[in-house]
């Protein structure tokens, strides 16, 4: 997957992009690349791995993307071109799954180009696999919290938290969907399914530190939407459906948000963002 994604970045990039290959402390670890330059974590984690390469990176625009993502022609010029005033510190692009009925969808629903200004639902906003950043935004609020996302103790939501910090300290978001990136559809529809644990258990972390985050006054619409509409809701769904996937996924999801408020709400903090383990970097 990363061979593909390094061949459809390739074509993409312009004469003054760098382009920085994080290897997340693969084992063996990953081999010289055609194009780029590799750095490695010591340690795995998607958002350590990701604060690695903004340290590495030299450029005022931060862009990400994922080992199972093929980016198209065209992404990098509409990123950049929507840092169009100051205080817009981050651009989420458009995620689709490369087919059709995929098991992750993704942005499965159009959306026109918007603004965010101030606490919004993360959830409202998009991806990680394609997301832009301001350098001094992103390394101003400390980079993505190091205890959230793949790889790490919290699984998920690493890229939502992101987002919602920089909403709250000032910034402004975009989402341009002409920046289309690819996400290949590799999960089986079991391992979907048991996906809803970790994706819950990174949001109900992410509600819980936000909570203990004095007067942002964003946690009680992220509480009531997680175990509503897309809680219980989803699980009632899925009992009139009589659909067994539905039923798992949402109890899973529910019980994972659950557990992650728990931790959201107990785990060490340092500022906005979780402390990091001792042998992090």
């Amino acid at each position: 997957m990363l061979a593909e994604s390094l061949a459809a970045i390739a074509p993409t990039l312009r004469a003054d992009d760098e382009l920085i290959v994080v290897d997340s402390a693969s084992s063996p670890p990953v081999e010289p690349t055609p194009i780029g330059t590799i750095v490695r974590a010591g340690v795995k984690g998607l958002s350590i791995a990701r604060n690695v390469g903004a340290s590495n990176a030299s450029k005022p625009i931060l862009v990400f993307t994922d080992d199972d993502c093929r980016p198209q022609a065209g992404w990098l010029d509409i990123l950049d071109a929507a840092f169009d005033a100051p205080d817009v510190g981050f651009v989420i692009g458009q995620v689709k799954a490369d087919v059709d009925n995929a098991y992750l969808p993704f942005d499965a629903v159009a959306r026109p180009s918007q603004t965010f200004v101030g606490p919004t639902d993360p959830i409202d906003l998009g991806h990680g696999a394609c997301m832009a950043f301001r350098r001094e935004a992103y390394l101003g609020c400390g980079g993505a919290d190091d205890r959230m996302g793949a790889g790490s103790r919290l699984l998920s939501a690493e890229d939502h938290d992101l987002f919602l910090r920089l909403l709250v300290t000032g910034w402004k978001g975009k989402y341009e969907p002409a920046a289309l990136v690819l996400h290949r559809d590799w999960r089986t529809h079991r391992q979907v399914v048991q996906y809803c644990w970790g994706v819950g258990l990174g949001t109900g972390a992410m509600v819980g530190k936000m909570t203990r985050v004095a007067g942002l006054g964003v946690t009680g619409p992220l509480l009531k939407r997680r175990f509503g509409s897309d809680g219980f809701g989803e699980l009632a769904l899925g009992l009139r459906k009589r659909s067994k996937s539905m039923i798992a996924a949402s109890t899973l999801k529910l019980t994972g948000t659950t557990a992650g408020l728990l931790l959201g709400l107990v785990l060490r903090r340092q500022g906005q963002r979780f402390r990091p383990r001792r042998n992090d970097p």
